[in-house]
């Protein structure tokens, strides 16, 4: 487990594992997927936030 993330070599060195054990290679965006999903570590805020998207017809309709 690191909080940045994993060289080539160690990544292959996973890959490359000849045993019954596998190698999990859990690095930094991982890492706060799995403290988010189970509630580790993080707290809820009162927040809210708004997602938007470019709308595609809005923007067709001045085309020539």
């Amino acid at each position: 487990m690191t909080s940045s993330s994993f060289s080539e070599d160690a990544k292959k060195k996973a890959a490359n594992t000849h045993s019954n054990s596998k190698i999990a290679l859990i690095d930094g965006d991982r890492m706060v997927d799995f403290m988010i999903k189970y509630n580790l570590g993080v707290q809820e805020t009162d927040k809210k936030y708004v997602f938007k998207r470019i709308d595609h017809a809005f923007f067709e309709e001045f085309e020539g």
